[in-house]
């Protein structure tokens, strides 16, 4: 400010500075700060070996802290690759939850039915109008889920081992973060089924190996069993002929009288 020598205001120097974009960038630096930190909070928990459940579980309750009103679910595709099972559903009703658990996969079989069975993502803006959800919009109306966003594994060839749901109570369309957050969300979905598995047919090997191992030792104790039979019986037959045993393989000593005799000159 400059003033007169009266000291009035003459002119006002100042800086208007726009702290709009400051701030959108430190909330950008503190949402991916989060996302971050919930990562490796998940990731350490794969480490740890913790049950499947227990990581699918934690993986949507930290993909629903990133976005509010979103509700996450996980299905797991079975062994014989028809049917979806429950894998982790931490804020969505029970009864909803028991209801899909078994869905059978199709081209029209709601969201999480199609998307395994095509094996691709699936989105649905609205499933009280959405075609996929003719046969099933009666399951989920009820719970108040008109909109759900559906991802899978992407390595898999044509069918997913696996679906990861975002729910939402309005109709709308994903955004790129949601669109980036649910690549985040199936990629360590598929890091801890992966696991899992390994886990698995770790357990199977040693079972494995464990069997054979008593079957080796079964083996050799039978071989051992048959051995010392044979021994015994071949000890009772040389009993019975009345021979002492492994004393007849001594060398019988000379008679010292006789050999005497043969050796003495003749007078």
């Amino acid at each position: 400010m400059v003033a007169t020598r009266h000291g009035g205001a003459l002119r006002l120097d100042g800086v208007v500075t726009d702290i709009t974009a400051d701030r959108r960038a430190e909330a950008e630096r503190t949402r991916a700060e989060a996302l971050r930190d919930g990562q490796n909070r998940v990731l350490e928990t794969i480490a740890a070996g913790a049950p499947l459940a227990d990581v699918l579980g934690a993986l949507a309750t930290f993909v629903e802290a990133q976005s509010e009103g979103m509700l996450c679910s996980v299905l797991l595709l079975d062994e014989d690759g028809a049917r979806l099972r429950h894998g982790a559903a931490p804020s969505l009703p029970a009864e909803y939850n028991a209801a899909v658990d078994g869905l059978e996969i199709g081209p029209r079989a709601g969201s999480c039915g199609t998307a395994a069975f095509l094996g691709r993502q699936v989105i649905v803006r609205d499933i009280l109008e959405d075609p996929l959800w003719d046969g099933y919009r009666a399951l989920a109306a009820p719970f108040g889920a008109p909109r759900v966003l559906v991802d899978a594994d992407p390595r898999a060839r044509r069918r997913r081992a696996r679906t990861f749901a975002m729910y939402y109570r309005e109709p709308r369309s994903p955004d790129p973060d949601e669109l980036r957050l649910i690549d985040i969300a199936t990629h360590i979905a598929g890091i801890a089924i992966e696991r899992e598995r390994a886990e698995r047919a770790r357990k199977r090997l040693a079972a494995l190996v464990e069997s054979s191992d008593d079957a080796i030792v079964g083996t050799l104790a039978r071989r051992c069993d048959h051995e010392l039979e044979r021994r015994r019986r071949a000890d009772l037959r040389v009993g019975r002929a009345g021979d002492p045993g492994p004393a007849r393989l001594a060398p019988r000593a000379p008679r010292q009288g006789a050999r005497a005799r043969r050796r003495a000159p003749r007078a």
